[in-house]
């Protein structure tokens, strides 16, 4: 197969397996949470692969059996990748975890056959993409067949979030029939996915964060942030805020969606309060590689992504401005502050500063 160009990203950081305990980039919930991976490749099946990687990771994913866990992913990816290639799996595989077997369907449905070549009897459409009765997959979001209660989609979400949920469905539908839909069905879908995603997550069940649909739009999300280190100034200001009654007390982001994504990162500012350091630039826009193209894997999942950002605020000592008046932070001029931060960085690059600079 030629995917070759595969890395480990952990959640919420970026992760090197062989860094020290006190290297930077080990900070984050890895080893306790399993690594998610990401591919250069804009392949959806490669996504999808990786999807699945995380949905079977057992729950007893701990340091202790770290290298055990990341050797049953490999095997799994690789197994997947050549069933999806149709080629034959590398003998050296079955020496990788040799009590394990990964026994798993391609996703989608796609053809389940063991590894090897395909028979020529296939249809050579499906030879050509990889995919069959694709169209019908992206149009599930609009089966309507069964109740909510019923649908495994909404395992572990809240009745609240569940009918949030078909509402959005319900309003795609008639945008559909109204030829009004914005953005494309991919993005649409994968948006749909990633708001599920969070209403099953544990830091939004925590009370971590929430998520507002701005006018009920899947392009357009509010994220509130209530909780961050609480070994940080960040948190501290955070509590403070309970003396400032005419001040939120969160932390509020916008994520502004294109029709592209998953394979361009969203649009991301603070609303408000205005954040001293932290990594944030004038009008609210924020200093990450993460947001640009160079930076961003159609992969990463929007919930990792809120907690990443909120653990660079920390990082970066960032520090709330009681006294600023948030008129300071507008969408124009966080674009305006992005568009100069991309076109400096793509001349002179990226750098992670030392930990001692926080």
């Amino acid at each position: 197969y030629n995917e070759r160009l595969l890395q480990r990203v952990p959640t919420p950081s970026v992760l090197d397996i062989n860094a020290p305990p006190d290297d930077p980039h080990r900070q984050g919930t890895y080893p306790r949470s399993p690594p998610i991976w990401f591919s250069d490749s804009d392949d959806p099946l490669i996504t999808r692969i990786f999807d699945q990687l995380q949905n079977t990771e057992p729950v007893n994913y701990t340091v202790f059996n770290v290298f055990s866990q990341l050797d049953r992913q490999v095997k799994m990816l690789v197994t997947q990748l050549c069933r999806y290639k149709h080629v034959d799996c590398p003998p050296e595989l079955h020496t990788l975890c040799p009590d394990f077997n990964p026994d798993l369907p391609l996703p989608d449905s796609l053809s389940t056959s063991e590894c090897g070549p395909q028979s020529p009897e296939v249809n050579s459409d499906a030879d050509d993409t990889g995919f069959e009765d694709e169209d019908v997959q992206l149009n599930d979001p609009f089966d309507d067949s069964t109740s909510s209660d019923e649908r495994p989609e909404f395992d572990g979400i809240s009745p609240q979030d569940a009918e949030q949920l078909e509402k959005l469905k319900a309003n795609r539908l008639q945008l559909c029939a109204e030829s009004l839909t914005k953005g494309s069905i991919q993005s649409s879908d994968r948006l749909m996915k990633e708001l599920r995603e969070i209403y099953r997550s544990e830091s939004y069940k925590r009370g971590i964060f929430t998520v507002e649909l701005q006018n009920d739009s899947l392009y357009d999300w509010k994220i509130r942030l209530y909780k961050v280190d609480e070994d940080s100034g960040l948190h501290k200001d955070l509590l403070a805020l309970a003396n400032y009654p005419q001040l939120e007390n969160h932390i509020a982001f916008q994520f502004m969606f294109k029709e592209s994504y998953p394979f361009e990162p969203p649009f991301v500012r603070i609303i408000y309060p205005v954040i001293e350091n932290g990594y944030v630039l004038a009008g609210g826009a924020i200093c990450m590689e993460l947001f640009t193209k160079q930076g961003w894997s159609s992969a990463y999942n929007i919930e990792s992504v809120i907690m990443q950002l909120a653990a660079t605020l920390v990082k970066g000592r960032g520090r709330i401005n009681f006294t600023a008046s948030n008129s300071q932070y507008s969408l124009r001029r966080a674009q305006l502050s992005y568009r100069g931060l991309v076109q400096i960085h793509e001349k002179s690059g990226w750098y992670t500063p030392p930990q001692a600079d926080g």
